[in-house]
């Protein structure tokens, strides 16, 4: 886990811990985590996305159909595969 992240989530178990005055199990700490972090829909959904290469090509193009704040836009990026392609398209 990057230490970012890390350091998020332990000041979110200690105000969970401090306002339930009690230590926290293994599962509730999960649980925030959860929470907090995986499945999240907002503010960035992806909706859709396709990749093209040409044949002799070693870019990808990624077209990536996401919805922010709500609102749906249409990005495209390039990358020498198709995690690069969809980073430089979200970015």
């Amino acid at each position: 886990m990057p230490p970012a992240l890390r350091e998020e989530l332990g000041y979110l178990v200690k105000d969970v811990s401090d306002k339930n005055q009690k230590e926290l199990q293994p599962r509730e700490i999960f649980g925030i985590f959860n929470d907090e972090f995986l499945n999240k829909n907002t503010p960035l959904e992806l909706v859709d996305f396709h990749f093209t290469r040409p044949q002799n090509g070693d870019v990808f193009k990624a077209f990536v159909t996401i919805k922010v704040d709500g609102e749906e836009q249409d990005v495209a990026g390039t990358g020498n595969g198709r995690l690069a392609a969809v980073s430089d398209a979200l970015s």
